[in-house]
């Protein structure tokens, strides 16, 4: 971590540790009966977009799965960005993060200004493509 960091973005160094560890076990123990499937998952080795995955969680809530292994993979990338000092600067300008937005949402990769743009160069859904 950036020796530079105000102490309230090391507490949130801390937190995004703590929610790494609690996930990961709440995965593991979720996926206990699919081993070693489970650990492919985790490791972001195996999709669930492959059908032979699927047929292996039969009795998995898939969607509540995508979300927390999609949190996992987010905290997995804040935590890199924590390692190799580039946690709390926007992947996009490179500018600091605002610590109000970290507090807020600890793995945000831009700033507000860099958000804000990408998500309106996003399609919005519902929204269907109708030729002219």
């Amino acid at each position: 971590m950036n020796p530079s960091f105000p102490p309230d973005l090391a507490s949130l160094a801390t937190r995004l540790q703590h929610q790494h560890a609690e996930l990961t076990a709440q995965l593991r123990r979720r996926l206990a009966s699919a081993q070693p499937l489970a650990s492919l998952l985790l490791a972001g080795n195996a999709s669930l977009d492959d059908p032979a995955v699927i047929r292996q969680l039969p009795r998995c809530d898939l969607t509540r799965l995508a979300d927390e292994l999609f949190a996992l993979r987010s905290l997995d990338a804040a935590c890199a960005r924590l390692a190799d000092g580039s946690y709390g600067r926007c992947l996009s300008c490179g500018e600091p993060i605002a610590p109000e937005r970290l507090r807020v949402q600890p793995t945000a990769q831009n700033c507000l200004s860099c958000q804000t743009a990408h998500e309106q160069r996003l399609p919005t859904a519902g929204t269907r493509y109708q030729p002219s």
